[in-house]
C-alpha cells in the first residue's frame, strides 16, 4: 500500500504527463489552423485609384483557397483607416453580410475562391487604407491592405476663344494636388491630354486650336500620379 508521499508523488506526475499531453495536442491543433490560413489567398483589387470625396468607391476582396483541403468557417472582415467609411460589403458567396461590413463565407473547397465587393466612401481629401482580414474557425487573420487617394477636382472649367487660341480657367480647392491634365477633343472623338502644368497653375492657353472647329475641354487634378475626376466639360467654337 502505498503510503501520503507515495500517493503525492504518483498523483503529482499523472497530472504533469495529462498537462503534457493536452499542450502538444493544443501545438498540433494551432500548427494545423497556421497551415489552413496560410493556404488561403487573399487580395483587394481597387475599380479607380482615386475617388472624389464624397463619391463611393468599389473594391473587389477575393479570396482563394491554394491548399488541398476545404477551409471551414471564412469570414471576410473589411475596415478603412483615414477620413474615409465603408458603406457597404456584398457577396454571391456569402451566406450573410452585417451591418458592420463582415460577410461570413463559410466553407471554401479547394481551388475556389470567393468575392465580397466592398463601397468606400472618402469623407475628405487625402490617403486612406482599405483593410481586408480573413479568419478561419480557430486560427489567425490573414490580411490584405489598398490605399485610395481623395482629390479634390477642379470646378468651374470656364473657356474663351481668344483667336487664334483658347484660354481656359479653373478653380481649386483641393491642397494634395501636385499638378493639372489638361484634356482636348475635337468634336465627337476621344479626349486627349494637350498638357500638364504645375499646381500653381489654374489658367491655361491652348494656341494649337484652330478656326472653324469645335473643342471639348476638360480639366482633373493629379497628385503624385494618381488623377481626381474630372472637371465640368465644356465646348468652345473656334
Amino acid at each position: 500500500m502505498l503510503d501520503a508521499p507515495d500517493m503525492r508523488r504518483r498523483l503529482r506526475a499523472l497530472v504533469l504527463t495529462v498537462v503534457a499531453v493536452t499542450g502538444a495536442m493544443g501545438s498540433g491543433q494551432r500548427a494545423r489552423a497556421a497551415a489552413a490560413i496560410d493556404d488561403l489567398g487573399l487580395t483587394i483589387t481597387p475599380r479607380s485609384a482615386s475617388g472624389a470625396v464624397g463619391s463611393e468607391i468599389s473594391y473587389t476582396v477575393t479570396v482563394t483557397n491554394r491548399g488541398a483541403g476545404v477551409r471551414n468557417g471564412l469570414t471576410v472582415r473589411p475596415t478603412v483607416s483615414g477620413l474615409a467609411t465603408v458603406v457597404s460589403a456584398t457577396s454571391e458567396h456569402a451566406s450573410f453580410c452585417g451591418h458592420d461590413a463582415s460577410c461570413v463565407v463559410g466553407d471554401l473547397a479547394p481551388g475556389a475562391r470567393a468575392i465580397v465587393t466592398v463601397t468606400v466612401r472618402p469623407d475628405a481629401e487625402g490617403r486612406a487604407a482599405l483593410r481586408a482580414t480573413v479568419t478561419q474557425t480557430r486560427s489567425r487573420a490573414l490580411a490584405a491592405s489598398s490605399t485610395l487617394v481623395a482629390i479634390n477636382p477642379p470646378v468651374n472649367l470656364v473657356a474663351t476663344a481668344l483667336r487664334p487660341h483658347v484660354v481656359l480657367g479653373w478653380n481649386t480647392t483641393s491642397r494634395v494636388a501636385t499638378g493639372f491634365e489638361v484634356e482636348r477633343a475635337l468634336g465627337d472623338a476621344e479626349f486627349r491630354r494637350v498638357a500638364t502644368i504645375p499646381r500653381q497653375a489654374t489658367s491655361y492657353s491652348d494656341r494649337s486650336a484652330r478656326s472653324g472647329r469645335a473643342y471639348r475641354y476638360r480639366v482633373r487634378a493629379m497628385a503624385t500620379g494618381v488623377p481626381s475626376a474630372y472637371s465640368n466639360e465644356l465646348t468652345v467654337t473656334m
